[in-house]
Formats: structure tokens, sequence, C-alpha cells
């Protein structure tokens, strides 16, 4: 017994010793809490939860908690440190007619700083080495360039705009406006919802604004992305490739007796 309490009285001197000799950074986080509401009674808080999870909400549980010094019973909806993700539940709460409350949790934790943030913060806290380093980087990067001017590999040209990027562009201006429509509809089938007072045509009004969300939210993620290509051949499209070709290539295919539309991508 002797044996075990000085080897544990070891340990412990051990653990206070490579704690002191070790640094820490402290770091703030926070974290979200959100409820649906506070109710006097248990019952009228039970009743409520199924109404949520018949709306698909999951993972509710009901808690007490001292609210303005009287105990209540509130609809946990859960708890999360992303603010994005806070946002999402905060906003389908308030879709579906219920109330939305949201905590905020804050806690001080302790990081252990490795040794190669040491070795940098020693770094930085010296303007001459500094200096030095980004003196090597842009060196290197201009002898890079000059291997590559005279292997002959970076040419000047006249630039000029692709075929692809008007078509692109013209796409994207197509899509954005198909994506409009539905987010227009979405809308109008969401203020039908809001109006709505028979329980029996809410669930498919809610389908209608659900299934012309998602509609919205591809024919916008087809145009952005249409968009982006465009910007891209605007841009870099019309240089000059060591081989002299382009790394895009827009042309018509025939493929029995209908004629296709054809994207290459050379890389």
């Amino acid at each position: 017994m002797k044996r075990a309490i000085v080897f544990a009285l070891i340990l412990f001197a051990a653990f206070l010793f490579c704690e002191e000799g070790q640094e820490f950074r402290e770091e703030v986080r926070i974290s979200y809490v959100i409820y649906e509401g506070f109710y006097l009674g248990e019952a009228e808080a039970k009743e409520n939860i199924e109404l949520m999870k018949s709306f698909d909400f999951k993972g509710l549980k009901i808690v007490k908690k001292k609210v303005a010094g009287q105990i209540k019973f509130g609809i946990k909806v859960g708890e999360t440190d992303s603010y994005t993700k806070k946002t999402a539940i905060v906003k389908k709460l308030k879709q579906n007619r219920f109330g939305a409350l949201v905590y905020q949790k804050k806690r001080t934790v302790k990081i252990p700083i490795t040794a190669k943030e040491k070795a940098k913060k020693k770094e930085e806290a010296d303007p001459e080495q500094v200096k030095k380093k980004k003196t090597k980087a842009l060196n290197t990067k201009l002898q890079r360039r000059n291997k590559l001017k005279k292997a002959g590999l970076i040419k000047k040209d006249k630039r000029k705009i692709p075929v692809e990027s008007f078509v692109s562009a013209g796409l994207a201006v197509a899509l954005g406006g198909v994506s409009y429509m539905f987010y227009s509809q979405a809308d109008d089938h969401y203020s039908d919802y809001m109006d709505a007072s028979d329980p029996s045509e809410l669930l498919g009004m809610w389908d209608g604004v659900k299934v012309n969300e998602e509609r919205f939210k591809v024919y916008m993620a087809a145009s952005i992305s249409l968009g982006v290509f465009s910007v891209y051949q605007m841009i870099w499209g019309g240089k000059v490739r060591p081989d002299h070709t382009s790394p895009f290539a827009l042309g018509l295919s025939k493929r029995r007796h209908t004629a296709c539309l054809s994207l290459k991508l050379t890389y």
C-alpha cells in the first residue's frame, strides 16, 4: 500500500513538473444553446415537443431551467459551436411557426503551444529573420520565372477572349433567370403557407415551398459555376500555353442524327 502511495506521489510530481515546463495559450470558445420555448408545466412542453417531431425536428429533449427566477420547462433543440448551423436551426424553427431562444455559452480552454509554434513566434519577433525569409522567397520565384523564359515556356501574345466565355456567360444569365422563377414560386407558396389556417393544407403547402427551394438552389449553383467559368476564361483563357493550345475547347459534335455541344478540358 505504501509503495502504491509513493508511486502515485511521484507520478503527480512528474505531472506538475511537465505542466510547469509546458506553455499554453488561452482560447475563448463560444457555443450556442437553442431552445424552442419555456413553459410553466411539463405537460404543455410534452405536447409541443410532439408537434415539433411531426415537422422532422430530431434530438429534442425537455429540460428544466430557471427563467426570471422561476423554474420552467424548455424544449432544447440543440447546441452547436457553429454560427452558421445556429442560424440555420433558428431559421427552420421560425419557418415552422416555432419560437427560437438562443443562449450563448463562453468557455476558456488551454491549448498547449507546440515547438513549431514557439520557433515561428521567435522568428516573427526578429524583423531581420522575416526580411531574409521574404527576400529568399522572392529570389526563388524570380529565378524560376527566368528559367521558364529561357526555355521559351513563357511567351507574350495578344489577349483575346475565347468564345467559351461568352457562351458560358449567356448560359449563366439564363439559368439565373430560371432560378429566380423558382425562388418566386417558393416565396408565393410560403406566403400561402403562412396565411393558411387549415392544418390539412399546411404540409402540402410546405412541400411546395421545399420543392421550389431545392430547384432554386440547383439552378443557382449551376448559374454561379458557369459565371465563375466565364470570368476564368476572360482573365486566363486567352493566355498561350507552352504547347500553344487552349485548356478549354468548345465545339459541335455529331452523334447519329443529333448535333451536340461539346466541351473539352485539357490539363
